[in-house]
């Protein structure tokens, strides 16, 4: 009878045990939409954050990408990550600022004209990156996760430079954010807002005759069969934010939260580390396609400044008490020996 217990109470443990090992781990996807091309290096980030969180979570935490615009466009993943559509998105900063006009600092002509200024004003817990992922998260319901560069500001014609804002004058311009088109209308332009992928199919059919774009794009989408020469105006440093939406990031487990606040901050050292280089890299390849690259003189810095100095005046306005706190931040950063060369 002993023996018998024995066995039995080996059998139960037996049982107990492979009914642990079929246990399935609970899993959560979420869900990502990104309107550009993960084959695009700067986008490989999303790839690689993917990746890392699947991996140390062992798969019970996954990230689903929709790619290209496959469900949404930038301005609509924006939308959607903020109502809860979907989880997370990768938005351009300056599509927040017509709701939020504080997030339209970067955009403000020749504030960011210096990489080490970028590189220091969008460090973590820096006080220009706080209070805009704030303002983003108290208006626009959507969580931060990391920042990530597109390059400055160029202007993509055929044989004549738009070295100037009277070259400029008339002419019509494919633009990819409010901001853009703001400062071409001002300053004279045309202004045509459309996506990036569209910006190649405008210039091909001559439905505009310049694209102001970041220089990443002449690569992404191949801007240099469509066009000859590029204008470095630098006026401002594209950015890109991947948010969550703030009820997603809620009803994850802490432990979730920590895996993705960690793999966002690897990625995104990552990428900061060596866009500089990959822009490098597109003029290079701009180089070899037989465009000509210009830059601006002194005195054409001076005449885009003069006509775009209301845009700032605007900002100052809109963004309110909070435009204040943000100039103070920059003001103490262009006095710094790091940025003011």
């Amino acid at each position: 009878m002993r023996m018998l217990l024995t066995i039995l109470a080996l059998f139960v443990t037996h049982l107990s045990a492979a009914a642990d090992e079929a246990k399935v781990i609970p899993s959560t996807t979420l869900q990502a939409t990104l309107a550009k091309s993960v084959r695009n290096p700067l986008n490989q980030n999303l790839v690689d954050f993917k990746e890392i969180i699947e991996k140390k979570s062992s798969g019970s935490l996954r990230v689903e990408i929709f790619d290209n615009g496959q469900r949404y466009s930038e301005t609509e993943g924006r939308i959607a990550a903020s109502s809860g559509e979907i989880d997370i998105a990768v938005v351009p900063l300056g599509d927040y600022a017509e709701d939020i006009p504080a997030t339209g600092l970067f955009q403000q002509p020749f504030l960011f004209d210096l990489k080490p200024l970028v590189l220091a004003a969008t460090r973590p817990e820096t006080p220009i990156r706080t209070i805009i992922e704030q303002e983003i998260l108290n208006k626009a319901g959507a969580r931060v996760l990391y920042w990530q560069p597109y390059g400055g500001t160029v202007l993509l014609s055929n044989e004549a430079a738009m070295t100037n804002p009277s070259i400029m004058a008339d002419q019509d311009v494919t633009v990819i954010d409010a901001g853009m088109a703001n400062f071409i209308s001002i300053c004279g332009g045309k202004a045509h807002q459309i996506s990036a992928p569209e910006t190649f199919k405008a210039l091909e059919s001559n439905a505009a005759l310049v694209s102001m774009t970041g220089i990443l794009s002449l690569k992404e989408r191949e801007l240099w069969r469509v066009r000859d020469t590029i204008t470095k105006l630098r006026h401002s440093e594209i950015l890109f934010v991947v948010v969550i939406n703030e009820q997603s990031w809620a009803g994850l487990s802490k432990d979730q939260q920590q895996l993705i606040l960690g793999a966002a901050k690897q990625v995104e050292q990552s990428i900061w580390r060596w866009y500089a280089l990959l822009e490098a890299d597109t003029y290079a390849i701009a180089g070899e396609k037989g465009m000509k690259i210009q830059e601006l003189t002194s005195d054409d810095i001076s005449d885009w400044r003069v006509c775009s100095s209301s845009i700032v005046e605007s900002f100052m306005t809109e963004a309110g008490d909070v435009a204040g706190q943000l100039m103070r931040a920059y003001g103490r950063l262009r006095a710094d020996p790091c940025c003011n060369q």
